[in-house]
């Protein structure tokens, strides 16, 4: 069992926080603030870690402040946690064309790429994919996961099936994350608590990305 330290990002907004367990008393926009911070225990101070060990970098409440993730706020974050940390998840803004992301996809090093089984949804991620690789980022599409998520019971239809063909074939991997009512009732995920389906799942798609890691000499 390794024990290499991995931290969630949100630069979102969204229910991140909510669901991994609750929110830290300090948050993504303190650790900005404070240039005292240069240890990990200083850094562990405005992150929550779950019973599984993964750690969440959190935003303030939406409706309790106005702040807005800017490219130079996610340099200064990331510089600060690849000294402690050996594994950095960032949930994205949904426009691509961001500042905040304008400094994410020069770091990253695999994307999961989300979509349901609905058309438009896989659409809409067909432009994604698209504008990726026709705005420098195409080496990115060679290490992308595309996590098909089955939003609600049953299969997608024949049309939507057709329609992901051509993505799947554009980047590294699919994986297939089947419907669990437990993550579908929108509370805080238990491991434990998932379907045998979807644990598989979510492990296959943790070991497609764990292969895309550099090798140790």
């Amino acid at each position: 069992m390794r024990n290499d330290r991995v931290v969630a990002v949100d630069i979102d907004g969204g229910d991140l926080s909510d669901r991994h367990g609750r929110r830290s008393r300090l948050n993504m926009v303190d650790l900005l603030m404070d240039d005292s911070v240069t240890r990990y225990p200083d850094v562990r101070a405005h992150t929550y870690m779950n019973s599984c060990g993964l750690e969440v970098l959190g935003l303030p409440e939406y409706a309790k402040s106005n702040w807005r993730v800017e490219r130079s706020d996610v340099v200064k974050v990331f510089s600060i946690l690849r000294k402690h940390y050996s594994v950095v998840l960032v949930d994205c803004v949904k426009a691509l064309e961001s500042s905040a992301m304008e400094a994410v996809l020069p770091e990253s090093r695999a994307l999961v790429v989300v979509t349901s089984t609905s058309i438009d949804a896989i659409r809409k991620t067909r432009i994604t994919l698209e504008w990726l690789r026709n705005n420098g980022y195409h080496k990115l599409l060679a290490t992308a996961v595309l996590a098909l998520n089955h939003t609600e019971p049953g299969r997608p239809s024949i049309l939507a099936g057709k329609e992901l063909e051509p993505l799947s074939a554009g980047v590294a991997a699919t994986v297939v994350l089947p419907f669990d009512r437990h993550i579908h009732a929108g509370k805080e995920i238990g491991l434990d608590r998932l379907g045998k389906e979807s644990r598989r799942a979510y492990l296959e798609l943790a070991a497609t990305l764990a292969d895309m890691f550099p090798k140790r000499v």
